[in-house]
């Protein structure tokens, strides 16, 4: 209950104070299941808001808050986030944000640790993208995720991936694929994302 209250008391001020919010819906299909992924985010001059639900794992909500470093052209935002469902615990993360004429970039990297299990791993996805239009862009996306455990092995996936602009709805779309050679069934069974926007 208490976590829910949090929810909606950021989702309801936060684009109160203006700065840039984005608020999008995804899923993510793989192997016949689709998963439902809220995410919002707020970027104020020097903070940086981050709420979302099934990203880091299947029913966990995760809430994060950054501080700003830099300018439009590259912007770097160690976080310090939260997680309770699923996974009950905390971690540190990095985004890097950047963009240089028709090219942007946006990379994300965290530790997780579940309070729960004792368990933690490491993420890292990374979209990169070029407007070949001024409402379309074309890139690549590629993600890394490993649990620390010394034995577990990284699970790397790689896709292309575009965007398309409507004023400030934003459509999105990522197919990507497993590139180890020794799992052959991550390699023959996609996973696809789509995502819908509304940025302002």
């Amino acid at each position: 209950m208490k976590l829910r209250i949090l929810l909606f008391a950021i989702l309801f001020l936060c684009p109160m104070f203006g700065q840039q919010n984005d608020m999008s819906f995804w899923t993510r299909s793989t192997a016949g299941s689709t998963l439902p992924i809220p995410w919002y985010m707020y970027f104020g001059e020097k903070f940086v808001v981050d709420v979302r639900h099934n990203y880091d794992a299947k029913n966990t909500a995760g809430i994060c808050l950054g501080k700003k470093f830099g300018g439009e052209s590259l912007s770097i935002v160690p976080e310090t986030c939260g997680y309770v469902g699923r996974i009950d615990g905390f971690g540190p993360e990095l985004l890097v944000l950047g963009s240089k004429g028709r090219v942007s970039l946006f990379s994300q990297n965290q530790y997780v640790f579940d309070a729960h299990t004792r368990e933690s791993y490491l993420y890292h996805w990374t979209d990169v993208l070029v407007k070949v239009h001024k409402n379309v862009s074309l890139g690549v996306d590629w993600q890394a995720f490993k649990l620390t455990d010394v034995s577990a092995a990284t699970a790397v996936d790689i896709g292309p991936t575009v965007k398309v602009t409507l004023d400030k709805i934003y459509l999105r779309a990522w197919p990507c694929w497993g590139v180890d050679p020794k799992d052959p069934i991550r390699r023959g069974n996609p996973t696809l994302f789509l995502g819908v926007g509304y940025a302002w």
